[in-house]
């Protein structure tokens, strides 16, 4: 498999350039009330807990929390897991800091598995022969569009 025929045939969009990206009047009504509220906050404003409360109940669990990043993201997942000091979460060498530092922070060890070399994610044969009896999580990078086979890495998990 050519990794160029998995990636997008258009650029992503990205912080320094819009195309891709739809903002409507919908959208920039909710920018203008919110703005207006004069609350910025997720702990006090309404968009956030709507957000989560909508998301929830499409995925059909209990709870969703927003993150203010990618990073906070894994942070939570990683912090709610209540991880030992010396516990291994299995991770991709191809990602960046935000993806390693938060199980770094909760004092785990980032144990990094081979990727394949047409996709460049992880696998559920790869990460098997990075596993050992301290690993306690995997955590994928989906990498330039191309989603990691969840369904394989699952089952091991």
């Amino acid at each position: 498999m050519n990794i160029d025929t998995l990636l997008p045939q258009r650029p992503l969009p990205n912080d320094q350039d819009a195309t891709g990206r739809n903002f409507g009047e919908r959208e920039i009504a909710y920018l203008s009330e919110a703005l207006k509220s004069g609350t910025l906050t997720s702990t006090k404003g309404r968009f956030v807990r709507a957000l989560e409360r909508t998301f929830a109940e499409m995925l059909g669990v209990k709870y969703a929390y927003a993150c203010s990043s990618g990073s906070a993201a894994v942070h939570c997942a990683i912090a709610a897991l209540d991880l030992e000091p010396g516990d291994e979460v299995v991770t991709s060498p191809i990602t960046d800091m935000g993806a390693i530092a938060p199980i770094m922070y909760q004092g785990a060890i980032p144990v990094f598995a081979d990727v394949d070399p047409a996709t460049l994610n992880l696998t559920a044969a790869t990460i098997e022969t990075a596993l050992s009896e301290r690993t306690r999580a995997i955590v994928v990078t989906h990498l330039f569009g191309v989603p990691c086979e969840m369904h394989a890495i699952e089952e091991l998990a």
